[in-house]
């Protein structure tokens, strides 16, 4: 008699068979993605939550000519591909009033009759990914709350410098619950060198004062955007020859939907088969009673 585990893996199987081509590409990806991440930490400067210094001290980011301070958002019903009913609104600097997305808004998820923050201003955190071209992650935690899990939204915003583009704000939704992701493309998003040094009447030589966030990265924070980069290029890469090769709509221009659609499943009958070998003793006997 099969197990129902064994079938689900043979079943597998068959899909990792059909879209090898498909997973060969998310692994190069995720390679090329690792391989370039080398995350240093952009602290923001005091009272802000846009402008940032490198910490490595070859510059500054200032995304402020992005944002509205006049309770609106820059970025304002923009739609998702695949997803109709999915629209996010956005502010890189200054927080704003949604409807019922309030309190130091950054994000802000629009669908038929429902409204929810995906992330806030106040615990933004930004990290530098890349030089060539300079890119870098705007982490925007402290979401609402999924009711159901507890789980809190939040929100990632990936900018790349482009001295030729003026702003190109793309939203990929949400690939996984309470995570959103987002690209920003502009000449705003390129890094800006450090003014020049002031000179003192006394003759001493000292750089503009300021008061940058000393909030520490650490290591989990670094592996989580730069997993989040393999993911944002894969969904990218993968949405995009679905919806224009294979003319996918709507979910089914998510790469390998059925595989990711039936994966907790596969996860859970794995856990269940796990724990019914320990509470048997595991062992020979054990794997003769199924």
């Amino acid at each position: 008699m099969h197990h129902p585990v064994f079938a689900s893996r043979m079943d597998c199987g068959l899909v990792l068979k059909k879209n090898f081509s498909w997973y060969l590409m998310a692994s190069a990806l995720l390679v090329l993605t690792a391989r370039n991440c080398a995350a240093v930490n952009c602290k923001l400067r005091s009272g802000s939550t846009c402008i940032c210094d490198v910490e490595d001290g070859s510059g500054y980011l200032d995304l402020s000519p992005l944002s509205k301070n006049d309770g609106h958002p820059f970025f304002d019903n923009i739609g998702t591909p695949g997803h109709p009913r999915w629209h996010y609104s956005y502010n890189p600097c200054h927080t704003y009033t949604d409807s019922d997305c309030k309190n130091q808004v950054a994000t802000c998820q629009n669908m038929p009759g429902s409204q929810a923050v995906c992330g806030r201003q106040t615990a933004a955190l930004i990290m530098i990914t890349g030089t060539n071209p300079f890119k870098g992650v705007i982490k925007y935690p402290g979401g609402d709350v999924f009711p159901n899990t507890k789980t809190e939204r939040t929100s990632y915003v990936n900018f790349t410098c482009d001295e030729k583009t003026e702003q190109t704000f793309t939203s990929l939704g949400e690939p996984t619950q309470a995570v959103y992701i987002f690209t920003l493309v502009s000449k705003y998003a390129c890094l800006k060198p450090e003014p020049p040094t002031q000179t003192q009447p006394t003759g001493t030589t000292t750089k503009p004062s300021r008061t940058p966030n000393d909030l520490h990265v650490s290591l989990g924070t670094i592996m989580d955007i730069c997993l989040l980069m393999g993911l944002t290029s894969y969904l990218a890469v993968g949405t995009a020859y679905m919806y224009m090769r294979r003319g996918a709509r709507g979910r089914e221009a998510i790469p390998n939907f059925e595989f990711w659609i039936g994966f907790p499943g596969l996860v859970k009958e794995g856990c269940m088969f796990i724990v019914s070998k320990l509470r048997r003793g595991g062992g020979a006997s054990g794997y003769d009673q199924i």
